[in-house]
């Protein structure tokens, strides 16, 4: 409707507008499409993991159902949105069985050795039988902490043993405030390594083992903090300088925290944040214009374009244009203004004036 009004009224540089902000939506529109049905395949992935794992999915299911129902409708944000949740509590319930199954062979062990030792294991039996009544429904969080609780009970007696526990415990707590992200995988197998020792008794070396993850939870975090301050820094760029080279150092830095070489992270994030500096330092757009001053007619309106060129090195944006002395001209209108200009490039502006006695 509005490109047949604009033709109707002759108006071809609004017509020309209506048309780039179609095409602007079609590929906003194909960028969604795109990202929804990627997403909705890491969801497929994941749910296949929760199936081979026989954990109850009927709420993951339920989700799936949704989203393809909103993917249909082409409600490529509702999907996004969804599946990213969706997969986030898949990979959380997967962590919380391994975890309670870790801890029920443990509350296990602990049950069995103090039944040969002749105690009463009345407590502790019963913390055990609810802990696994709890695993088969799939209610792994509670599943874990009755087993637990069975482990304490059926120790209470053994002091190294309750504190190496406490130990394992607290250093589990901070592994799984990271979530799933890859950086953790190694903290991963330092707690499996705890869960062996604690099986053998090994209690001083649970705890030693416990202290290392702390100091690696403690650089991992700064890494984050690293990573975030840079991808600011280089996001506050927007498109208006060349960043091809700092995102690829981005990259980098975050290919290392994957690793787990959060000293190198810390060490290259402070030379991507000095060249950022330096970047916003030396980038700066220079905008030339000229227009035909044999134009102007006292009393008449005037078509007037204005030429623009950058000769800088950064891109300009927010264009305006105003009549700072009203004395001797008035501003019409502006029928044709510039979005952005990027180094080197040249682009016109078309505006109407009226040039007055004055």
């Amino acid at each position: 409707k509005k490109y047949n009004k604009a033709l109707s009224a002759n108006d071809f540089d609004n017509a020309n507008l209506v048309i780039q902000e179609a095409d602007g939506a079609m590929d906003v529109a194909g960028m969604k499409y795109s990202e929804a049905s990627g997403i909705r395949g890491e969801m497929d992935t994941e749910y296949d993991k929760i199936v081979e794992l026989e954990i109850p999915g009927k709420k993951f299911i339920d989700v799936i159902r949704s989203a393809d129902k909103f993917f249909e409708e082409g409600k490529y944000d509702d999907v996004i949105r969804m599946s990213k949740g969706n997969i986030q509590d898949m990979q959380n319930k997967i962590e919380w069985q391994k975890a309670a199954q870790q801890s029920i062979e443990i509350a296990r062990e602990a049950f069995q050795k103090g039944k040969e030792a002749g105690s009463k294991m009345e407590t502790s039996g019963s913390f055990l039988e609810q802990a696994e009544t709890a695993f088969d429904k799939g209610d792994y969080e509670n599943a874990d902490d009755l087993a637990q609780e069975s482990s304490k009970e059926s120790l209470s007696s053994n002091k190294a043993y309750s504190e190496a526990l406490d130990y394992l415990n607290d250093a589990r707590k901070e592994v799984n405030s990271f979530g799933n992200i890859s950086a953790t995988s190694s903290m991963k197998d330092m707690l499996s390594t705890m869960q062996e020792n604690l099986a053998k008794e090994q209690f001083n070396e649970v705890k030693i083992e416990s202290k290392k993850i702390f100091v690696k939870s403690s650089s991992l975090r700064t890494a984050i903090e690293n990573i975030s301050e840079v991808r600011d820094e280089i996001n506050s760029f927007e498109d208006l300088a060349d960043v091809s080279q700092l995102k690829e150092g981005l990259q980098g830095i975050e290919a290392m925290l994957d690793k787990g070489e959060f000293s190198k992270v810390t060490k290259h994030s402070k030379i991507l944040l000095s060249s950022c500096k330096e970047l916003t330092k030396s980038s700066k757009p220079v905008v030339e214009f000229d227009f035909d001053r044999n134009s102007f007619v006292v009393g008449q309106t005037k078509k007037l374009t204005i030429n623009f060129e950058n000769n800088g090195n950064a891109s300009a944006k927010d264009f305006s244009f105003e009549v700072l002395d009203d004395e001797w001209a008035e501003l019409k209108k502006i029928s044709k203004n510039i979005e952005k200009l990027d180094p080197g490039e040249k682009e016109d502006m078309v505006i109407y004036i009226k040039f007055k006695e004055e």
